[in-house]
C-alpha cells in the first residue's frame, strides 16, 4: 500500500550494481549504432534542413507545429560532428531521463528504482530513439529532470517542461500531468511550487514557439494529417499498444489491475507517482488515439505506467524480472496482431496475429541496408521513405521473425 513519501533512499550496493549495468548497456548496446547514420525515422532528413536553416538566420519547420528546441540543437551538433555527435547527444539524454527516473523513485523509497530504469531502456523502442537523430528522448529526459528539480526550484522545473515542450509539442500535456500532480499534493508549499512551475512553462514554451507561429501563421497548428474513421483510429491505436508493450507485459499488468486500482485509491493523496504516472499514462494514451502514428509516440505512456506501478509498489523484483525479459524479447522477436488492407492508409485490417522480427533486430537491419547519407539530399525523399517503410512492421511479409 502507497504511503507518505520518505526521505530520499540512499543508493543501495545492488543499485550500484545495476548501475553499471545501465552503463554497460549504454556503452556496449546504445554506443555501436550511434554511428549507423541518422536512423530510420521519416523526419531526420526535414529535422537536419530545419536546423540548417536555423543556423543560416532563417526558420523551416521540420514538420507542424515544429520542434525549435531540437531542431536548433540538430543544427548546431550536426554542423560540429554530423548525425553521429546529434546520436550521441541522444544517448546522453537516454543516460538523464534514466538518471532522473532513478531519482524520482528513490524519493518516495520504491525498491529497486535502477532496476526500473533498466527496463526502460531496454525496451527496442526506447532504444532505437536514444541511437538516433529524433527528439523522443530528449523530451522525456527534459520533463522528468523538470519533475526532479520541482522540489527545489519550481522556475528551473517550468524552464524543463518548457524545453520539453520545444522538442515535442505534445510533452506540454505531459508536463501538465505533473503540474496537476502536485496541485492535487495535500502540502500547499508543493501546490504552490507546481502551480509556478506551470506558469513559467506555458510561458516560455510560447516564446519558443513564436518562430513557427510568425512564420506560418494559424496553420502552424495544423498537422496535416486527417483523422481516419472511428474504427480505424481505434484498431490502429489498439494493434499499435499491443505491437509496443507486447503480450507479456500486457498480460503482466493485467493481472496486476486489482491490486493496481486499490493502490491508486490508497495512494493517490499521498504518493505523487501515483498521480503522476496515471495523469500521464492516461493523456499520452489520449494523444495516441488521436495521433496512432509511430511507436515512438508511446514512450510516454511507457514512462507513466513505470512510475504508477513505481507508486502503487508493484514493481517487485519478480514483476521486474519478467518486465525485463519481455522487452529483451522485443527487440528480437514481436507479435504482428493484424495485417492492414493498405499500409499507411488502412481502412480495415484482418485478423492474423503473426510472428515477426523485432523492432530493434529490423531497425538495425534498415539502417545497415539504407542510404545513411539520403537525409542530407533535397532528392532522397524516396530513400528515406524506403528506409521507414523498411522499419515499420506492417505490410512487410519478407521478414517474420527469426526462426
Amino acid at each position: 500500500m502507497p504511503t507518505a513519501p520518505p526521505a530520499e533512499a540512499a543508493t543501495r550496493p545492488g543499485g550500484r550494481r545495476v548501475g553499471l549495468v545501465i552503463a554497460g548497456l549504454l556503452a556496449l548496446g546504445y554506443l555501436p549504432m550511434v554511428f549507423l547514420g541518422p536512423g530510420t525515422d521519416l523526419d531526420v532528413g526535414g529535422v537536419w534542413r530545419s536546423g540548417q536553416a536555423i543556423l543560416d538566420g532563417d526558420y523551416v519547420v521540420s514538420r507542424l507545429p515544429g520542434a525549435p528546441v531540437f531542431e536548433a540543437v540538430v543544427g548546431v551538433l550536426h554542423a560540429v560532428g554530423g548525425s553521429a555527435l546529434v546520436n550521441l547527444a541522444s544517448l546522453a539524454m537516454a543516460a538523464l531521463t534514466a538518471w532522473a527516473l532513478v531519482t524520482l523513485l528513490r524519493r518516495e523509497g520504491v525498491a529497486h528504482a535502477e532496476w526500473a530504469a533498466l527496463v526502460v531502456l531496454v525496451h527496442p523502442v526506447v532504444w532505437i530513439a536514444g541511437t538516433s537523430m529524433v527528439d523522443f528522448l530528449w523530451a522525456t529526459g527534459f520533463l522528468l529532470s523538470g519533475a526532479v528539480a520541482r522540489r527545489r526550484s519550481p522556475v528551473a522545473a517550468g524552464v524543463l517542461y518548457a524545453l520539453a515542450a520545444g522538442c515535442r509539442a505534445s510533452s506540454l500535456l505531459v508536463a501538465g500531468a505533473f503540474v496537476l500532480a502536485d496541485l492535487l499534493d495535500r502540502d500547499p508549499t508543493m501546490r504552490r511550487r507546481g502551480l509556478v512551475a506551470g506558469v513559467v512553462a506555458v510561458a516560455l514554451t510560447g516564446v519558443i514557439y513564436l518562430p513557427p507561429l510568425l512564420v506560418y501563421g494559424s496553420t502552424v497548428f495544423d498537422s496535416g494529417v486527417p483523422s481516419s474513421s472511428l474504427p480505424v483510429q481505434i484498431g490502429r491505436f489498439g494493434v499499435k499498444n499491443l505491437f509496443f508493450f507486447g503480450p507479456v507485459a500486457v498480460v503482466t499488468v493485467a493481472v496486476l489491475v486489482p491490486r493496481l486500482l486499490r493502490a491508486i485509491r490508497e495512494g493517490w493523496s499521498v504518493s505523487w507517482l501515483v498521480r503522476a504516472g496515471l495523469l500521464t499514462f492516461v493523456v499520452a494514451e489520449l494523444v495516441f488515439l488521436r495521433f496512432p502514428w509511430k511507436l515512438a509516440h508511446l514512450i510516454p505512456a511507457l514512462l507513466g505506467l513505470v512510475l504508477l506501478l513505481a507508486g502503487a509498489r508493484l514493481l517487485s523484483s519478480r514483476v521486474l524480472a519478467v518486465l525485463l525479459v519481455a522487452h529483451l524479447l522485443l527487440a528480437v522477436v514481436n507479435v504482428r496482431w493484424a495485417q492492414p488492407d493498405r499500409a499507411n492508409q488502412a481502412t480495415g485490417a484482418e485478423v492474423s496475429p503473426t510472428l515477426v522480427e523485432g523492432q530493434l533486430l529490423r531497425d538495425l537491419r534498415c539502417r545497415l541496408d539504407g542510404d545513411r547519407d539520403a537525409y542530407r539530399r533535397a532528392d532522397g525523399l524516396d530513400e528515406l521513405a524506403t528506409t521507414w517503410d523498411c522499419v515499420v512492421p506492417w505490410g512487410d511479409e519478407e521478414h517474420p521473425a527469426p526462426g
